[in-house]
């Protein structure tokens, strides 16, 4: 929480009735925003398959191929995001679509 005060989109009160709460317009802010707010580094795993000085056609190009993949869906990822706003989450749990399946509400 103390990034998100940082960068702006949460305040904080304290006593009575304190916490956190919203600092900035639900419908201007994206979670793509957000998400680059919290970023510490990418998708991509930080582990390396592979050896490029290796005869195996797979073992010397696995490390590259991979990171294009996730490099692309790093890219993809942001870019769905960017068409998210907070205040539609917001929307989304008023009108229960989040409700995972098998649970009734009441």
């Amino acid at each position: 929480m103390g990034i998100l005060r940082k960068n702006g989109f949460v305040k904080t009160k304290e006593g009575v009735g304190g916490g956190y709460m919203l600092a900035c317009d639900p419908g201007d802010v994206t979670l793509a925003a957000i998400y680059r707010s919290m970023w510490t580094g990418t998708l991509k795993p930080h582990w390396c398959s592979g050896d490029p000085k290796e005869a195996c056609l797979v073992s010397a190009n696995m490390h590259g191929v991979m990171d294009q993949i996730f490099t692309e869906a790093e890219l993809y990822y942001t870019k769905y995001l960017e068409q998210l706003t907070i205040q539609t989450v917001l929307d989304k749990v008023r009108q229960g679509q989040g409700q995972c399946q098998g649970q009734n509400r009441q």
